[in-house]
């Protein structure tokens, strides 16, 4: 391409992301030449952002110049957004094109926690091309786009089914958002980027549309009897709007994004009755880590009986398990947790004051304790040596309900902050959120932990 094609290209006409939803129309600049593909900088509702689109085959000129814009992302303090459709590296490059590779990774590990990744894969996205999305913050994924890590052929020849398929990732939460077409995973991303900070030392927009003080009486009347966390969630945040990520994995928990009196938080919700599975346990892992990379408040909601109980996985569950406790030890932003029903067991433990929560509120319903009542009596059944042990067993669940397991006590000895009635739950979620805005927690000196949360 000659001086006057590439200035004709680049300055003349509509740019290559113009009148498309992923930047605000006219916005965009380039800051390197990337044959098949653009890499440069635009702005999304006013911010500034940062975004390349892969070519079709990856070669080393292409790196270098997604490479360049990854740094002027990080040096800048700016989001980065990759668009991806290319089936893999250019094999007649030889190792130097792996080698390339290497780097794109290298400065993809480098720009995490430093700003947002979102990678919106729209075609073929094969190989390392597939780690580096796996890499970033969140995968957008359109329905006929393929995230594999290897080539359709390989994958076919191993028997793999529909490989690297949407569906495929969805059930191992690899891809937090499946959507129809670019039009929407465009929207998506514009939508995602609005929870996000720009940077990790800096604060998210904030969008404030609702009252600090609003009271939900229909909580008063659902109590105990919701099916599904996401009903609670809804009434209370902003707008009754929420960003939900990784739907598909993990169906016991919910992971998303809201606000509370306009401010972004990471919201995390156990189902009532649910227990914690390993694939609930990843996703509530990885939602966490993100939050607390970008100083985003987690508000978990539990009604949780536990660990799940899995002879045949009982270890995933437990190194899972591990994992979560590793982040939310090392956790710093602001952390609340409501407790809406029972909050048993290693429950209790992770989400509770003893790993750094800052506030526990707890409804009038709560059943806080080590183990269920049913599941104290079935310990302690041969104490029950009485003419009726049925009934014993019962009287003594219902003592341990009433004087141990109620919230009262667990207010009593300083493992919950306030006993709440349903309806007020907003307003002491906003009240709490404002003094510890700005939060800080001094970390001992090392170069990280050993444990699985990193």
């Amino acid at each position: 391409m000659n001086w006057d094609d590439r200035m004709r290209r680049n300055n003349t006409g509509p740019g290559p992301f113009d009148g498309s939803p992923v930047l605000d129309s006219g916005s965009f600049c380039p800051v390197a030449d990337l044959p098949g593909g653009t890499a440069g900088f635009g702005r999304v509702d006013g911010r500034t952002v940062y975004i390349a689109e892969f070519p079709e085959t990856l070669d080393t000129a292409a790196i270098r110049a997604i490479c360049r814009c990854m740094r002027q992302a990080g040096q800048n303090g700016a989001p980065f957004v990759s668009i991806v459709n290319c089936a893999g590296l250019k094999i007649t490059e030889g190792a130097a094109v792996v080698d390339g590779a290497a780097g794109l990774l290298w400065e993809r590990a480098r720009l995490s926690g430093v700003a947002p990744q979102i990678t919106v894969v729209s075609g073929a996205c094969e190989g390392l091309c597939g780690v580096f999305a796996a890499m970033g913050d969140a995968v957008v994924m359109t329905q006929n786009a393929r995230l594999a890590s290897a080539g359709a052929g390989v994958l076919a020849a191993a028997g793999a089914d529909k490989p690297g398929a949407p569906s495929a990732h969805n059930a191992t939460g690899l891809v937090a958002f499946t959507v129809d077409s670019m039009e929407a995973a465009h929207a998506k991303t514009r939508e995602l980027l609005s929870f996000l900070p720009d940077n990790n030392l800096c604060d998210p927009p904030v969008f404030s549309n609702d009252s600090a003080n609003r009271l939900v009486p229909e909580l008063d009347a659902l109590g105990e009897g919701y099916g599904d966390v996401r009903e609670i969630i809804a009434t209370l945040v902003d707008g009754r709007d929420f960003c939900e990520a990784s739907s598909g994995f993990g169906p016991g928990a919910a992971t998303l994004f809201a606000r509370f009196c306009g401010q972004a938080v990471g919201v995390a919700g156990i189902n009532p009755g649910a227990r914690l599975c390993a694939d609930s346990l990843i996703k509530i892992t990885r939602f966490a880590r993100l939050c607390d990379s970008f100083h985003l408040p987690l508000v978990v909601f539990a009604d949780c009986e536990g660990l799940a109980v899995d002879a045949v996985n009982e270890g995933v569950v437990l190194i899972q398990a591990a994992g979560l406790a590793d982040t939310l030890a090392g956790f710093s932003a602001p952390r609340i947790t409501v407790v809406t029903g029972r909050f048993l067991g290693a429950a209790c433990a992770l989400f509770g004051r003893g790993l750094g929560t800052d506030a526990v509120l707890a409804w009038p319903c709560a059943e806080i304790a080590p183990m269920s009542a049913e599941g104290m009596t079935s310990v302690l059944a041969q104490s029950f040596d009485t003419a009726d042990p049925v009934a014993a067993r019962a009287k003594a669940a219902d003592d341990y309900r009433e004087n141990m397991a109620d919230p009262w006590s667990a207010l009593k000895a300083g493992l919950v902050d306030e006993v709440i009635a349903p309806s007020a739950t907003r307003a002491a979620i906003c009240a709490r959120l404002g003094p510890l805005a700005d939060k800080r927690v001094a970390k001992p000196p090392r170069k990280h932990g050993c444990g699985l949360g990193g």
